[in-house]
């Protein structure tokens, strides 16, 4: 009696063994596979790519001999390229140009451009003469003609006068020009740029977008003079070509 039941335990254990085996070998197969391997992207990166940067290294480098050579050989078939070549490095990007057709397009980027409400205008400054819709910098006389270096003219004014910006634009230069001291100039929409020098201070920095009536800086005080004066210089180039501010702005 005693042999019976112990085989009857002896069966119930080994039933309940395989079946945990069982349970345990369905729980592992189910499990999913992880290796810690991380996904590998045999496809191209779409913003670098190791083999397209060699190649344009390697045809900067060629650009680079070639005009090297180029300018080396001084052989006159090569003439008009050379001076293709001279004229792209020479001619000014047009940064306003290029601001304006954004702005046309797709609004005013929020941290580039500011709002025209932001801008300071003098309508009392505003001439247009032939048509070309330039404002006046600041109230002066000429002290210096257009002809004494062929680019600009010299204007007194009136001790610490804001000189003021006479065309929309955008500031494409900042800083200290060995001829006319600290200069501001601004590059226009349509082309052309004006110049401001003589500068006691500036007040704008690099590519602000400025509104006509803006301030750009303030005029310097003038040298050995008893009267409280001051003065600052002024100029506009037209594509390539400086021209005589009094012929499109009236000054006193």
């Amino acid at each position: 009696m005693n042999r019976r039941a112990n085989e009857i335990k002896r069966r119930l254990a080994e039933r309940k063994r395989l079946k945990l085996q069982k349970i345990a070998r369905n729980e592992h197969s189910s499990k999913p596979i992880n290796n810690n391997r991380i996904p590998q992207n045999d496809g191209i990166h779409p913003l670098f790519n190791k083999d397209v940067f060699i190649m344009k290294i390697f045809a900067a480098a060629i650009l680079f001999l070639m005009v090297g050579i180029l300018f080396k050989n001084q052989s006159p078939q090569f003439m008009e390229t050379r001076q293709f070549v001279t004229g792209v490095f020479e001619k000014d990007f047009q940064f306003a140009t290029v601001a304006k057709w954004y702005e046309d397009k797709f609004g005013k980027p929020l941290a580039l451009l500011p709002s025209s409400e932001d801008a300071l205008y003098d309508e009392k400054s505003v001439t247009d003469a032939k048509g070309m819709g330039y404002a006046i910098p600041a109230s002066g006389h000429v002290l210096t003609p257009f002809k004494t270096d062929g680019r600009g003219l010299m204007i007194e004014t009136g001790e610490k006068s804001e000189v003021k910006v006479v065309k929309d634009g955008m500031v494409i230069f900042v800083g200290n020009r060995d001829d006319i001291g600290k200069t501001v100039i601004i590059d226009h929409p349509g082309g052309g740029q004006t110049w401001y020098g003589m500068l006691e201070s500036i007040e704008v920095n690099y590519y602000d977008y400025v509104k006509t009536g803006t301030v750009v800086g303030i005029a310097s005080k003038r040298e050995n003079d008893s009267q409280a004066t001051g003065e600052f210089y002024f100029a506009i180039k037209q594509e390539d070509t400086f021209i005589d501010p009094i012929q499109v702005i009236k000054f006193e």
